[in-house]
C-alpha cells in the first residue's frame, strides 16, 4: 500500500506560495473582488436602511424600510452563496490544477470549463452528505438528552431547582460529548471523500464515492496531514491579524470625531463610509493575502495526497521555481 509524507504534503502549499506569490494573489484577490462588488450592489441600501431605523428609535418603522433591509440581505446571501459555489471551484481548481497539471499555467491557473463544473457537483454533493451525516446522527443525541433529563428529574420527584439543575447538567453533558463525537465522525468522513474532488478533477468525472476505498488506510494519515496545514495558516492570521490590526487603528485613528460614535454616525452615510476608505483597503489586503494562502496550503496539499496515494508512481512537479509569477 502507498505510504503518505505528512510533511511532504503539508507544506506542498507553503513551497507552492513561495515559488507563485502573484499567482497565489490573484485566487485571493478574485473572490475579494467578488466580495467587494457585492457590497457595493448591496451594501449602500443596507446602511441606509441600518442607518435610517437606528436615527429614529422613538418612531415605529417603516414596513418598506424594514422590507427594503431584509431584501437587500436576502440578495446579498443569496448571490453570495451562488458566487461562493462558483469562484470555490475555479478557484480550487486552480490549486489541483497547480498540483497537477502545472504545465497548464495561463492566468494563474485559473479556468472555468468541464473540470470547475464537476468540482461545483461534487462539493455540493460532499456538504449534502456531511450535513444528512450530521442530521442523523443528531438524532440519537436529541433523544439521550430528552431521556437523561427525564431521568434527572424522576430522580427528584417534588421537582424544583434540584431537579431543573441536575437535567440541565445531564443534558449539557450528553450535548458536549455528542458533539465531539459527531464532530469525530464527521472529520473521518470528510477524509475519506477528501479525494473524491481530487479525482473528478482530474478524470472529469463524478467520483467522490470512488475516493472510499482510495483512502482506506490513510484516513489518519490525512487528518494529520491537513491538522498541520491548518496549525500553520493559524499561525499566519494571527500574525497578519495583528499587525493588519496595528496598521487599521493607525488608519482610522485620525478620522475627525471617530471617538463620538453616536455623533459620528449619525451624520449621513456618505459623509463618513469614505473616510473608512483606508482601513477597508488593509482589510481588503488582509482578506487577498489569506483567502489566497489559504486555498493554497489546502488544496495542494490535497493533491499532494492524492499523487502520493492514487499515483504513487509519479513525480511531483519540479523546478517550477524558475518560472516567474
Amino acid at each position: 500500500m502507498a505510504q503518505i509524507d505528512i510533511a511532504d504534503a503539508a507544506t506542498a502549499g507553503v513551497k507552492f506560495t513561495l515559488r507563485r506569490p502573484l499567482t497565489v494573489l490573484v485566487w485571493g484577490a478574485l473572490v475579494v473582488v467578488f466580495l467587494a462588488l457585492l457590497i457595493g450592489l448591496f451594501g449602500g441600501g443596507i446602511v441606509t436602511s441600518i442607518v435610517a431605523l437606528a436615527q429614529s428609535p422613538d418612531a415605529s418603522p417603516r414596513p418598506e424600510a424594514i422590507l427594503s433591509l431584509i431584501g437587500g440581505f436576502l440578495g446579498f446571501f443569496c448571490l453570495l452563496f451562488l458566487g461562493s459555489m462558483v469562484l470555490g471551484a475555479v478557484v480550487m481548481a486552480a490549486a489541483l490544477r497547480a498540483e497537477l497539471e502545472p504545465e497548464k499555467t495561463g492566468l494563474a491557473y485559473l479556468r472555468f470549463g468541464a473540470q470547475e463544473l464537476w468540482l461545483i457537483g461534487v462539493n455540493f454533493v460532499l456538504w449534502v452528505v456531511l450535513f444528512v451525516a450530521q442530521m442523523v446522527m443528531g438524532i440519537p443525541l436529541i433523544v439521550l438528552m430528552v431521556a437523561m433529563g427525564a431521568a434527572s428529574f424522576g430522580m427528584h420527584p417534588g421537582g424544583g431547582s434540584a431537579a431543573f439543575t441536575g437535567a440541565m447538567a445531564s443534558a449539557l453533558g450528553v450535548r458536549l460529548i455528542g458533539q465531539l463525537v459527531i464532530l469525530g465522525v464527521t472529520v473521518w468522513l470528510w477524509c475519506r471523500l477528501s479525494m473524491g474532488p481530487v479525482m473528478s478533477f482530474r478524470e472529469r468525472q463524478f467520483r467522490l464515492f470512488e475516493s472510499w476505498n482510495l483512502t482506506r488506510g490513510h484516513a489518519w494519515s490525512i487528518f494529520l496531514t491537513l491538522l498541520v496545514v491548518i496549525v500553520m495558516f493559524i499561525g499566519l492570521e494571527i500574525v497578519l491579524y495583528i499587525l493588519g490590526g496595528l496598521a487599521m487603528f493607525a488608519a482610522i485613528t485620525p478620522i475627525p470625531g471617530i471617538t463620538d460614535f453616536q455623533t459620528f454616525f449619525s451624520r449621513p452615510p456618505g459623509e463618513w463610509i469614505g473616510q473608512f476608505a483606508p482601513a477597508a483597503a488593509i482589510m481588503a489586503l488582509l482578506m487577498v493575502i489569506l483567502v489566497g494562502v489559504g486555498n493554497a496550503m489546502t488544496w495542494t496539499a490535497v493533491a499532494r495526497l492524492y499523487r502520493q496515494i492514487g499515483l504513487p508512481g509519479e513525480t511531483p512537479p519540479a523546478a517550477v521555481a524558475a518560472v516567474p509569477a
